[in-house]
């Protein structure tokens, strides 16, 4: 069946490694990132800058503080690649062979369309775990047990009076309150239930907009480049690879930040704008305090630190990508062709010898 194929599996493993290196390189950059776009304006001694929050991590938190929550987005990211790129290729086959051939011209409105489907079912599948990372990365690892604090839902609170129970105060300040990505899925389901978990769904959902352009105009550009660039039909190198990729991620970046501020905030979930009855932040009041404390721009609030973070990121990531699908790729077909080799005495013309990963 074209949804379960050997391309396609190959393309996922490809693209969950080159996500997990990419992203542990540049992760640093993703504390930064999030920090400046869920932090008010009304925060005494704010940094306004990738290089002050830096700075005011390390000297707060030490270096570790750069990689807090680590481990749960690598595994997140991994996931989520894994999924996209999996699917975003099993759907190409599938319309390639319903029209007729395995390498059927994709339109640019067609690839879109199956880009966003992938990008969808992606979102849908791991938003729980987006929330938790977002959560996980914002509350620093290993929060002071302070008297005046309680857990609710797995996170620290001020307490009220009211609050205040044998179960929910906190242990003595001498010790420290750990999770982990499993721990924190918890606690946010005991604490907000299933619309809880899937906080921000709607602007992930607009997002989708965003994985769709970029891997369109890669895709495309890349193409192009490859058949009518400037050194004329060639395999690109990872240096070219890693430029296109770059252009491709910025142009999805700045069409889509908004939303991606929006649905930072909305993931981390913080008490002002709760919907009255509700245990989930509410879309409306995330942007009307948004435009309220910071105006429109908050809704740019650590674009520079993305720019830096996504682009970088994402050009690493696809550098790695190709580099390991095409090795993949040639590994396979060798010891395949060894196989049928041994098997007709002969070897086999349908497959190459060598495969040139690039030129």
């Amino acid at each position: 069946m074209p949804l379960f194929s050997e391309k396609s599996l190959i393309q996922a493993l490809s693209a969950a490694f080159g996500s997990i290196a990419s992203g542990t390189l540049f992760y640093p950059l993703n504390i930064v990132r999030l920090t400046l776009q869920v932090r008010s304006r009304r925060e005494e001694g704010a940094e306004d800058s990738v290089v002050q929050v830096l700075m005011g991590i390390v000297r707060r938190q030490g270096v570790a503080g750069l990689f807090r929550g680590w481990s749960a987005n690598t595994f997140t990211v991994a996931v989520s690649s894994f999924l996209y790129f999996y699917l975003h290729n099993a759907l190409k086959i599938v319309y390639s062979r319903r029209r007729g051939g395995v390498d059927a011209y994709l339109s640019p409105l067609v690839h879109i369309c199956i880009a966003s489907v992938a990008a969808a079912v992606n979102v849908l599948l791991t938003t729980p775990l987006w929330v938790a990372t977002t959560k996980l990365s914002i509350q620093t690892a290993n929060e002071p047990a302070l008297p005046n604090q309680v857990i609710t839902g797995g996170f620290l609170k001020d307490k009220n009076p009211q609050d205040v129970s044998p179960d929910s105060v906190l242990p003595p300040p001498d010790t420290t309150c750990q999770r982990s990505l499993f721990t924190t899925l918890q606690g946010i389901y005991i604490a907000g239930g299933l619309n809880a978990l899937w906080a921000g769904v709607v602007p992930s959902l607009c997002l989708i907009s965003n994985p769709a352009i970029q891997t369109v105009t890669y895709e495309k550009l890349l193409a192009y480049w490859e058949q009518h660039g400037i050194l004329g039909n060639h395999i690109s190198t990872p240096i070219e690879i890693f430029i296109i990729a770059a252009f491709a991620k910025a142009v999805a970046t700045v069409v889509t930040y908004p939303l991606q501020v929006i649905q930072s905030n909305l993931q981390v979930g913080e008490d002002k704008p709760f919907k009255e009855g509700s245990s989930s932040p509410h879309l409306r009041a995330i942007v009307e305090r948004i435009l309220h404390e910071r105006g429109i721009g908050g809704l740019f609030a650590g674009l520079g630190a993305k720019m830096w973070q996504t682009v970088l990121n994402s050009a690493f990531m696809f550098m790695t990508y190709e580099t390991l699908q095409r090795f993949i790729t040639f590994v396979v077909t060798n010891r395949r062709q060894r196989v049928i080799g041994v098997g007709s005495g002969q070897r086999n013309r349908k497959y190459p010898t060598t495969i040139i990963l690039y030129t």
